[in-house]
């Protein structure tokens, strides 16, 4: 099952990619060290990448942007992950991905449309005290 998930997403991350990785500027790579991870690589800076990894049968973890975002998706929701990792793929490619860091602290909240509605994510590894006083640090991704 898991080789069929990861065949379903990689076509996912080329429709999304198609043109850029025509036009190579960007990377579709396979790693299987560990465990098996697709990463779509834009060739410049200012592009956001986005990685898969495939944390198991149950769980895709997704990490777009150069901050240490991480969104995780679940293999239970049917359709609905496909839904969720072409939106956030197409957002990244687009980009119309976006990402504020808080200042203090590690917390990432991503922000991208997917099926016309506005998908917001929080990452936060650890609690620092006092940094939810702080303000956030924008930062934005060109398009591929």
């Amino acid at each position: 099952m898991l080789d069929q998930l990861v065949r379903e997403i990689r076509a996912i991350l080329q429709e999304a990619a198609r043109e850029s990785l025509s036009a190579g500027w960007a990377e579709l790579r396979s790693e299987f060290d560990v465990e098996p991870a697709l990463f779509l690589e834009p060739m410049r800076l200012e592009a956001a990448p986005l990685v898969v990894h495939f944390d198991s049968e149950d769980m895709l973890l997704c990490s777009p942007g150069r901050s240490g975002m991480m969104c995780e998706f679940f293999t239970e929701e049917g359709d609905d992950l496909h839904a969720s990792v072409r939106g956030l793929a197409t957002a990244v490619v687009a980009g119309n991905y976006s990402e504020r860091v808080r200042l203090g602290s590690v917390a990432i909240e991503a922000k991208w449309l997917a099926e016309e509605r506005e998908v917001t994510m929080l990452h936060n590894v650890l609690e620092v005290p006092g940094s939810t006083d702080k303000g956030w640090r924008s930062v934005s991704y060109e398009p591929f």
